[in-house]
């Protein structure tokens, strides 16, 4: 996973270019991300559901929302703004319904976190590939009144084109059956914090464990224990940002069998203690 803790706000990328494969990995980060697709093709593993992809998507991922990219095409091009939503909220204060918008993209559970069909010369496109060139070359002593500046301006034409676009366009599916991958990822999102088992995952899903461990692997890329790991370490940091329980019952709930695992896991996957990630917040 990802995280920036501290003092980080707003990180930006426009235009962005890769060739296949790209070597991704679940991950979340603690602010808001705006992923904007410009070219390239495959699915996005977000939710616990495999969403297929073109140039023209607009992903919204919330703060600790895992996902993953399983790229398809050889190309791919995307620009991104990460914000961190405590840093703008009260620049959205003087504004209730944009206040309002903001608070809906942090903290409500969306059904399809997605847009298609935002072509290329779109207000909003438009406005995420020039932040850099924006945001690049202000003055230091004006740098934090254009960032909330550009987020707040963002927001409004992503409220408005949010509420006037239509179900279809949000990319509103009939539901469909699930594949053995989600249904994985469901039944671990149940029990990711008891020790794990393969043979009961196995069971429940009439599946034997080996073709259960193979399929996992070659339809997300990852092992089950490399994602059981990153899902009980997503938990562990919205715990340590938003309560005051000990280290030791935070690694006791998010599923780890011992404190000083967790705290050795933690470190590894992100350079800082547990405590030391809790006081960047502070």
């Amino acid at each position: 996973m990802i995280f920036y803790p501290g003092s980080t706000k707003l990180t930006y990328g426009s235009r962005l270019t890769s060739q296949s494969p790209i070597s991704d990995r679940f991950h979340a980060h603690q602010g808001i991300e705006f992923y904007y697709i410009h070219e390239g093709r495959g699915k996005m593993m977000i939710n616990r559901r495999l969403i297929e992809f073109g140039p023209g998507t607009l992903f919204i991922f919330q703060p600790y929302q895992m996902h993953k990219l399983l790229l398809q095409s050889q190309e791919f091009v995307r620009s991104y703004m990460l914000m961190e939503p405590t840093s703008f909220i009260s620049a959205a204060a003087p504004f209730p319904q944009l206040s309002k918008f903001l608070t809906y993209l942090w903290k409500t559970d969306l059904d399809h976190p997605y847009v298609i069909g935002l072509h290329e010369h779109h207000s909003l496109v438009i406005q995420l590939t020039e932040l850099p060139v924006l945001l690049d070359h202000t003055k230091e002593n004006t740098q934090g009144e254009e960032q909330q500046l550009a987020i707040l301006s963002f927001l409004h034409k992503l409220r408005h084109y949010w509420q006037t676009t239509t179900d279809a366009a949000r990319q509103v599916h009939v539901p469909r059956p699930l594949t053995h991958t989600e249904q994985i990822l469901d039944w671990l999102e149940y029990h990711y914090t008891e020790p794990f088992e393969l043979q009961r995952l196995a069971d429940a899903l009439h599946l034997s464990p080996k073709h259960l461990s193979t399929l996992f692997r070659q339809s997300t890329g990852e092992t089950l224990t490399s994602y059981i790991t990153t899902r009980r370490l997503k938990d562990a940091c919205l715990q340590l940002q938003s309560t005051t329980k000990s280290v030791a019952i935070i690694g006791d709930e998010a599923g780890f069998p011992h404190t000083s695992y967790f705290i050795r896991t933690f470190k590894q996957e992100y350079g800082v203690t547990p405590l030391q990630f809790r006081r960047s917040f502070q």
